[in-house]
Parts: C-alpha cells; sequence; structure tokens
C-alpha cells in the first residue's frame, strides 16, 4: 500500500509538478536511489569483466584436459597409422610431440587469462597490455589450428602421399606453436622486467 517513485524511491506523495512532473524526477539526481543504481551498475560491469576472463580460463582448462586425452589416445592413432601406411613407430612419434606442445600451449593460455585480469586491472600499462593481447591472441589461433590438425581422423587420410602431407603440416605447425608459445612467454616476461625496474 505504499506509493513511490521508481526513479528516486521517495514517496510518491512528495512528486508532482514541483518535482519536475510526474515522469520525470529531479529528485533522482540528489537521491540516493542514483547511488545506489551507479554502485550496482559498476558491479554489475566488474562481474561481466570478471566472467569474461573466467570462461576464457575454463575454455583452455576443458580443451587441456581434450589434449591430455589426445596424448592418451596418440598411440592408438599411431598404431593405426602404422598399420594403414605401413610406417614404421618412428614416423608417428610427431603426434605425441603435437599433443604435448597443445598441452603445454593450453597450460599457458588458461593462466594467461588470470595475468590478463590482473594486467586489465592496472591502468597504467596499456602497452604492455597491447602487446599481450597480440601475442596471447597469436598464441591462441596456433594452438587452435594445431589441434585441428591433429584431430583429422585417420579414416580421411586417402593414401601415404596424404599422410607424409599431413604428418608434415602436423610436424611444422608443432614448431610454429613452440615458437609462438616462447615468443608469449618471453613477452610477458619482458613486460614485467620493464616495470620492476621502476
Amino acid at each position: 500500500g505504499f506509493e513511490f517513485c521508481w526513479l528516486c524511491r521517495g514517496p510518491w506523495s512528495d512528486h508532482g509538478s514541483h518535482t519536475g512532473g510526474y515522469y520525470n524526477c529531479n529528485k533522482y539526481d540528489k537521491s540516493n536511489a542514483k547511488d545506489e543504481d551507479s554502485r550496482a551498475e559498476n558491479v554489475k560491469t566488474e562481474l561481466e569483466h570478471y566472467m569474461f576472463y573466467f570462461h576464457r580460463y575454463e575454455s583452455h582448462k576443458n580443451a587441456m584436459k581434450i589434449a591430455d586425452e589426445q596424448r592418451k589416445g596418440a598411440d592408438k592413432k599411431g598404431t593405426a597409422l602404422m598399420e594403414k601406411f605401413d610406417v614404421r613407430a618412428a614416423d608417428t612419434k610427431f603426434l605425441l610431440e603435437a599433443t604435448e606442445q597443445l598441452i603445454n600451449n593450453r597450460r599457458v593460455l588458461q593462466w594467461s587469462y588470470v595475468y590478463g585480469y590482473y594486467l586489465d586491472q592496472d591502468k597504467s600499462r596499456v602497452s604492455e597490455k597491447n602487446l599481450y593481447v597480440y601475442l596471447q591472441e597469436d598464441l591462441e589461433k596456433h594452438t587452435n589450428y594445431l589441434s585441428e590438425l591433429y584431430e583429422r581422423p585417420t579414416e580421411k587420410i586417402a593414401d601415404y602421399q596424404a599422410f607424409v602431407k599431413w604428418k608434415e603440416e602436423v610436424t611444422n605447425y608443432t614448431r610454429v606453436c613452440q615458437r609462438f608459445l616462447q615468443n608469449f612467454v618471453e613477452g610477458v616476461m619482458g613486460g614485467l622486467t620493464v616495470q620492476e625496474k621502476y
């Protein structure tokens, strides 16, 4: 039974033409309701900011579990390839190397979002943040591509020539990912070193 203004949350009986009209409350700007709304908006923004980093962290954590399963299945996949194309065990070693690289990349990417969350809080480190995001994006893109290459089903590899081509692609991209991981780590460490000097 209490009538109130939806804007300032004050009693409706205090409103009228002297407050800017019934639907244009000028008391809102000076009311506690405006402060509460501002605080709620800030909390919402902070939560959305946090959730972005949390979801990316979880995404890479789950992808790392998939990469671990791929590593466990690398021997089985290697055996299938040896039987299908009559190749040696050494010719399938690249599968284990690729999965190891994927696990390393996913681990770094997972924790990079924790670092990124706190780096984002420090507005004085904008140039470092820009380099960080650029390197992180590159590492993420190349890691995802290596994962796609690795996951190619053995049934889709038609003949020995296709196997050799696929093996070269995976091997080369494993090295590319290794280099991008190294660049990312060096970039982050370089940024930290610069900050620690000051």
